[in-house]
């Protein structure tokens, strides 16, 4: 991933800046954009715009189809080829997960970060060690990718 800086200054986004991108990306619950936040290590790793292209490939693990969630549906947070759910502060829970392929239909500028280590919590099925670099695409933006199917 290459960062996309419109505005050349600070080497890496502040709490600030992701909330104006969030709520400008059709975000409004306060709630929704601190799971953002808190998705990511501000402390020490840089956060930033990139612009992804068309052609350009994401992945995600998506969870299996189960009696308590039904079928899996994708989300919000993808990464490049090569992290593992651990890199991404995520575990399979009850049912797993697979990796899904994504292909960008149309350009956009998404959010990349390094994945902030979380404890464990079965009622998302997330917490790891985090350290892998992460990318969150807003609601209204998730259009602009296509699923390719299952990966593994």
């Amino acid at each position: 991933f290459m960062p996309y800086r419109p505005n050349q200054g600070t080497p890496w986004l502040t709490p600030d800046e992701v909330r104006s991108y969030l709520r400008a990306s059709g975000m409004s619950s306060s709630t929704k954009i601190s799971d953002v936040l808190n998705g990511y290590g501000f402390s020490h790793k840089p956060l930033y715009f990139e612009r992804l292209e068309e052609g350009q490939v994401l992945y995600q693990f998506i969870r299996n189809a189960s009696i308590e969630t039904g079928d899996p549906k994708t989300g919000n947070w993808f990464c490049g080829l090569g992290a593992t759910q651990q890199d991404l502060a995520i575990f399979g829970g009850g049912s797993g997960r697979r990796r899904h392929k994504f292909e960008v239909k149309h350009p956009f500028i998404a959010l990349i970060g390094t994945a902030r280590p979380q404890s464990p919590k079965w009622s998302w099925d997330g917490g790891g060690r985090g350290g892998g670099t992460q990318v969150f695409v807003p609601p209204n933006l998730i259009g602009h990718i296509a699923s390719l199917g299952p990966d593994e």
